[in-house]
């Protein structure tokens, strides 16, 4: 007995179609055998015609016109119909051909509501012991760069994404002819954004025996061994550009020069950098600069090399920009050096380059470490009439300050000001305030506060209940002392 497609299948595709849907060519005559394919098919006039007709289909299964159907409806960019339809075809036992598998994966990879749910396509090629070509393997992968580049509380977290990849790459590895370098290098250029580095070195091992890699795959494995600290490898694959003719870029020497950096060998970037100037490989960009500058910041006592490095980006022709000037004010203020990250920052201002939300906040931050805090707020306020909207490590810091210097009122101004533009206090910001209270005596007023953090959930931890608690010792209420110490020990000890 025939199956007809389902009432609730049905339903689901009639609604909400558009008038486009209506004019889906039939790709078949009103009587057909089983793999018979239309010439010049003629209009299906509604909806419920194109289900009568798959209802048809089901019951002659005639694979080939599946899959012209299945391509029609997709062309329409209606793939939420496609899908199923393809499912109902399985209910029915009709097994897909490699054609009708490639447009089942076109539509997954572009149903961005449902997403992971193209990865398992491929073992229905498996199974079905079908051919890999050139059109499966792009589907497939652009479904896994799409999959895998969305949001992650959108991701589908049963699928393993890597199996996926590994399985893909190797039958592209048998498939002969075998596909491009481009689509080997997609896979393993995604795989290492998902940072799936040790599985990338043996792919490309085996990939490097069939087809040669270009100067994008060597990039990519360059930035590979860089994260797993293997910084020999990593020249070693430089020379493998020379060896090959190839001439690696300035995208190459930067990851190169921040790989030494990670692993903290900023002497060795340094000379890579400079070798790679002298020997003019390539014109370094204002990355490259970025990246040493933020390395030599993170060295002790290097601010003085920093700047020397900043006046060298001119004279090459490169202009510096936020980043470059911001690395190094961020510098000098952990270092305590204010006046001088002050007077870079009224250069980085005349030079027209506009100071962004970090550049500002560092600054803050270096001014209330060495107790400058009015300076502090008008800088914030400075910033405010530039137009930049503080965060909430800007506030938190001047909250920090001001409650310090026993100026909890002020403090409590800048909270407000934070909830007037729509930025939520943390943790952080609470626990500055309640400290503040607490020195100056006032435990009620730290109290509320404490109330309030409970009362928003999850803003208490450990050092919140220890600023209370020392306040009330200090205060010589030991009974409510006692109290917060058992609602900690209740709910934040483990």
């Amino acid at each position: 007995m025939m199956m007809m497609l389902s009432r609730r299948t049905r339903g689901m595709l009639s609604s909400g179609l558009p008038s486009s849907f209506d004019n889906l060519t039939a790709l078949f005559h009103s009587k057909f055998g089983d793999n018979q394919v239309l010439r010049d098919p003629p209009t299906i006039s509604n909806v419920e015609q194109t289900l009568n007709m798959f209802d048809k289909m089901l019951h002659m299964r005639p694979v080939a016109c599946f899959s012209q159907l299945l391509a029609r409806i997709a062309r329409l960019e209606r793939y939420d119909v496609v899908i199923p339809l393809f499912k109902q075809m399985g209910v029915m036992g009709i097994a897909p051909d490699a054609s009708t598998l490639n447009v089942v994966t076109n539509c997954y990879c572009h149903l961005k509501h449902a997403p992971g749910l193209g990865l398992p396509v491929l073992p229905h090629f498996f199974k079905l012991g079908l051919q890999l070509d050139i059109t499966t393997f792009t589907a497939l992968i652009n479904s896994f760069l799409l999959q895998t580049t969305v949001h992650p509380k959108t991701s589908n977290a049963k699928l393993n994404y890597l199996d996926y990849a590994l399985n893909m790459f190797h039958e592209m590895l048998r498939s002969r002819p075998l596909p491009s370098v481009i689509s080997f290098t997609k896979i393993l250029g995604q795989l290492v954004k998902l940072k799936h580095y040790f599985a990338v070195i043996p792919l490309f091992q085996q990939m490097r025996l069939l087809i040669a890699p270009n100067h994008y795959t060597l990039s990519i494995i360059i930035n590979c061994y860089c994260h797993l600290n293997q910084m020999g490898f990593s020249l070693s694959i430089l020379g493998s550009f020379f060896k090959s003719g190839l001439e690696p870029d300035v995208i190459t020497f930067n990851t190169l020069i921040h790989g030494f950096i990670l692993d903290n060998q900023v002497a060795e970037a340094a000379r890579i950098f400079t070798k790679t100037l002298e020997a003019g490989h390539c014109k370094p960009d204002v990355s490259t600069f970025n990246i040493l500058l933020k390395g030599f910041c993170k060295t002790s006592n290097s601010s003085s090399a920093a700047i020397q490095l900043l006046r060298k980006m001119e004279e090459v022709g490169c202009k510096p920009n936020t980043i470059s000037y911001g690395t190094i004010i961020d510098s000098l203020c952990k270092d305590l050096l204010v006046d001088e990250a002050l007077e870079l920052f009224k250069e980085m201002i005349s030079r027209g380059i506009a100071p962004n939300v970090v550049t500002y906040t560092c600054l803050i931050q270096g001014l209330c470490n060495v107790g400058q805090w009015q300076e502090a707020t008008r800088l914030l306020d400075q910033m405010l009439s530039k137009g930049v909207s503080p965060d909430i490590f800007t506030f938190s810091v001047l909250v920090d300050t001001l409650c310090k210097q026993g100026m909890v009122i002020k403090a409590k101004t800048v909270v407000q000001m934070m909830i007037q533009r729509g930025i939520e206090p943390n943790t952080v910001t609470y626990s500055s305030l309640m400290d503040g209270y607490c020195m100056l005596g006032e435990m009620d007023k730290a109290k509320e506060v404490f109330d309030l953090m409970i009362n928003k959930g999850g803003m208490v931890n450990v050092h919140s209940c220890s600023i209370l608690i020392n306040g009330y010792c200090k205060a010589k209420k030991i009974d409510q002392a006692t109290k917060i110490f058992i609602v900690w020990k209740l709910f934040l000890i483990p």
